[in-house]
């Protein structure tokens, strides 16, 4: 997390770094379980539906046709959609910084087109969670962290989200009984 140990203060120190879940990867992974099984079982069992040679036919195609191209060519179509998605989700896993610091939260998304929030714990007036129940099995949600004076809503499933609003509540709490 190079943004986060960069733009520290001096006596500034991080308490909670947040992660993205690893559920970012699951799309990808079940294309390429789908291409796998396709170049597996497609030839096999082909395409005993004739809708490509209806298709053939209609617009005139003369040349050869086999089942066994067109099933090797859905079987990789569908590992390059999961390759792809892999590798997405694999650049916004290590394009994604959120931490918490004995001061103020710092939040970093993308690779070219950067963005980056913080606000001062001071500003901070809550935490809030979206967790579906998919969610709540793998232990991942969305958080939304409220200031004062601005939002860090990263919009990507985060792990742990409840370590993380106890990391923001325990950097907070201080400060209500600092002021009496």
């Amino acid at each position: 997390m190079a943004y986060v140990d960069d733009m520290l203060l001096p006596g500034e120190t991080v308490s909670y770094r947040a992660r993205i879940s690893a559920i970012i990867y699951l799309p990808g992974i079940c294309w390429c379980a789908v291409g796998m099984l396709a170049a597996k079982f497609l030839p096999t069992w082909g395409f005993h539906f004739g809708g490509f040679y209806q298709l053939k036919r209609l617009i005139g195609f003369s040349g050869a046709f086999h089942l066994d191209e067109v099933n090797n060519a859905i079987a990789l179509v569908c590992f390059i959609i999961g390759a792809v998605l892999v590798i997405r989700g694999m650049v916004q896993a290590l394009s994604t910084e959120l931490a918490i610091t004995n001061q103020r939260v710092l939040a970093k998304f993308g690779i070219t087109n950067i963005v980056t929030t913080e606000l001062d714990r001071r500003k901070i007036a809550g935490v809030i969670i979206e967790q579906s129940i998919n969610g709540r099995m793998f232990n991942y949600g969305n958080i939304n962290l409220r200031g004062y004076m601005g939002n860090i809503s990263p919009h990507l499933p985060i792990s742990k989200p409840f370590d993380f609003q106890k990391a923001v509540n325990e950097r907070i709490r201080p400060l209500s009984f600092e002021n009496k």
